[in-house]
Order: structure tokens, then C-alpha cells, then sequence
């Protein structure tokens, strides 16, 4: 997520989004998933439609926590990486993300998520 761009966060649908004054590109999504899957998720998974930006590993044959995945996410939302924070489950990703610049967060839950995104940044309204 390009934090110089995000206004604050919003609660809502189980997760927590982005939210700005129209400000350009907010979030982006950068997933290891195979053709078959996204041809599934792209049609029944609405909550896709809250990112700006989406990365999947099957187009550019490259997997988390490989470094090219996450320079092409950061090339993808037009941000420098320590304007971007990466959050996901596998500290591997995390620590992927890390060595390509970015800031990184362990999901473990959406509260301690957001807790800790209250802490990093300040964001959530």
C-alpha cells in the first residue's frame, strides 16, 4: 500500500481499506496464484474491486518471496518501495518484501493488524 497516498483507513467487509480524497493510486494486490484460481476469484471475489493495483504471480512467472514479484508491484503503483507497506501472512513474504525495500507487516489477525498499522502510521479513522 503507498502510504504517502492513503488518507486513512476504513473498517469494513472483515478487512480494512484504503480510503483518500482522490488522491490517485491507494492499494495494490500482489498474489501468488495460478490461472485457474484468479479465473475463479475474478469473477465471484467483489472485494477485488477495492484494489487499484493487482500483481499475480501467473503472469509474470515469478512467486513471493522472490525479489522481481515485488519490484514489479512497487514499478506497478508508481511508488518508491519505502513509500509501500506489504502486509501478508508468510514471514518469508514479509522478509521478501523487506529485501526489496518495502515495510512489511505479519497478518496474524485483522485487529493486530490494525493495530499495528495504527502504530506504524496513524491511519485508521
Amino acid at each position: 500500500m503507498p502510504i504517502s497516498k492513503v488518507d486513512g483507513l476504513k473498517r469494513g467487509n472483515g478487512g480494512i481499506y484504503p480510503q483518500s480524497e482522490g488522491q490517485g493510486e491507494l492499494s495494490g494486490l500482489l498474489s501468488n496464484i495460478n490461472y485457474g484460481v484468479l479465473e475463479y476469484i475474478e469473477k465471484e471475489m467483489e472485494w477485488l474491486e477495492v484494489f487499484d493495483h493487482k500483481v499475480y504471480s501467473c503472469d509474470l512467472l515469478s512467486l513471493k518471496p522472490e525479489l522481481r514479484i515485488y519490484e514489479s508491484a512497487i514499478e506497478k503503483v508508481g511508488m518508491n518501495p519505502e513509500e509501500c507497506l506489504f502486509i501478508d501472512d508468510a514471514q518469508e513474504n514479509i522478509d521478501g518484501a523487506k529485501a526489496a525495500g518495502m515495510e512489511g507487516i505479519r497478518f496474524e489477525s485483522t485487529k493486530a493488524m490494525i493495530d499495528q498499522v495504527e502504530r506504524l502510521y496513524e491511519l485508521v479513522q
